[in-house]
């Protein structure tokens, strides 16, 4: 097994075969070079463990060889060792500047050669060890990190699920016990009956979208959601989501208007679109008074559909534009109605769009209430 590996670039012959001889014999693997131009190519070929250069040769001398070795960022730690009958002391300071390790003056002794040669190896060898160690160190750093920040964000979404199912859950099924309990009484007429009953409806259905954006909002941090797009109808779906959220809407005199020109197709996960769309027609509702008006365009673009869900609601103030779909910010407010929400509807929106290769945002209207924006790809 070699003890390492020797370049040596000499343009005399003899001292070259003679270098090579003694380094051979000591167990070292040699390559040579005859100049300098053919040294340089040789380094980055053979890769030696060290380099012994000649200063004085025709063509390229060894100050510009080690000059062009250290700028190389391939050869720049090869450790080079000037072997030369120059001794004015100015020469050997240079070599020194330009990065060489050690100076070696002809005639050379042999085992004063072979001891540099191999300390020199060594040396090398022992950094080398450093820095892969480093390295590695370095890979399991990162890794570590990734894990944490990755932890980080689970921990921060289990306090995201426990915040909402301690507040956000609490006063809805709180109210449906009340409500549950006014019910099994026997002081109520059957239309106060039928109103409460229309409660309670409105309220599970408030109740059941909160614990299905809980549980998607779950899925998606954990990268359990299976991602299956398929070449949908995007009327069909909104028609769905309007005819779902119709009673919702019918409590505040609101009319859903859906406007198709022709039968667009997304490329898109079905169910996904449904979330997205629900969550959005969901909030429109919410944050439209009565006797409002809520329309759903669908516009076909060029290797795009163009999705626009506008209310004639309160709106969205400026400084908080910014902040709905952010994961970091916990904004949430109430509906017209007093209707309360997670916050998670349009994060999971965001998510969804983005995980199609669309855009999500939304847009102050200059009358009253916003636009809420999404693109999706298309076939």
């Amino acid at each position: 097994m070699s003890k390492g590996k020797v370049l040596v670039i000499e343009d005399s012959d003899s001292i070259r075969g003679y270098i090579q001889k003694v380094l051979k014999f000591s167990g070292l693997e040699t390559e040579e070079a005859q100049d300098g131009t053919i040294g340089l190519r040789k380094t980055e070929e053979f890769m030696p463990d060290i380099v012994l250069c000649d200063i004085v040769m025709p063509g390229i001398d060894g100050f510009e060889v080690c000059k062009r070795l250290k700028s190389n960022s391939i050869t720049k730690d090869i450790p080079i060792i000037f072997l030369s009958s120059i001794t004015q002391s100015k020469d050997i300071v240079k070599g020194f500047e330009l990065g060489i390790v050690d100076y070696v003056t002809k005639p050379f002794n042999d085992y004063e050669l072979l001891s540099r040669v191999n300390t020199h190896i060594d040396v090398k060898k022992s950094r080398d060890i450093i820095d892969l160690q480093r390295y590695e160190l370095k890979k399991i750093n990162d890794e570590l990190d990734s894990r944490n920040t990755q932890l980080q964000k689970l921990n921060d979404s289990k306090d995201k699920i426990f915040s909402i199912i301690s507040h956000d859950l609490r006063g809805p099924i709180g109210s449906f016990e009340n409500v549950l309990e006014i019910l099994s009484g026997d002081m109520l007429s059957d239309i106060e009956k039928t109103e409460l009953m229309d409660e309670l409806k409105e309220q599970s259905k408030s109740i059941h979208q909160m614990l299905e954006n809980l549980l998607q909002w779950s899925l998606s941090q954990r990268k359990e959601i299976y991602f299956k797009p398929l070449n949908v109808s995007v009327s069909e779906i909104a028609e769905s989501v309007a005819h779902l959220l119709s009673s919702g809407a019918r409590k505040k005199n609101i009319e859903i208007e859906i406007a198709v020109d022709e039968d667009i197709k997304a490329f898109a996960d079905p169910d996904m679109l449904n979330l997205i769309i629900r969550n959005l027609v969901s909030n429109a509702i919410k944050f439209t008074p009565e006797n409002g008006l809520i329309t759903f365009t669908i516009y076909a673009k060029t290797g795009y559909v163009e999705f626009h869900v506008k209310d004639t609601g309160v709106g969205i103030p400026e400084e908080n534009i910014d902040k709905i779909f952010k994961n970091n910010e916990y904004f949430t407010t109430r509906g017209t109605n007093y209707e309360k929400g997670s916050g998670l509807g349009l994060r999971l929106c965001k998510e969804f769009v983005e995980k199609h290769g669309g855009k999500i945002w939304a847009e102050r209207r200059k009358d009253i209430g916003t636009d809420f924006i999404f693109t999706l790809p298309n076939m």
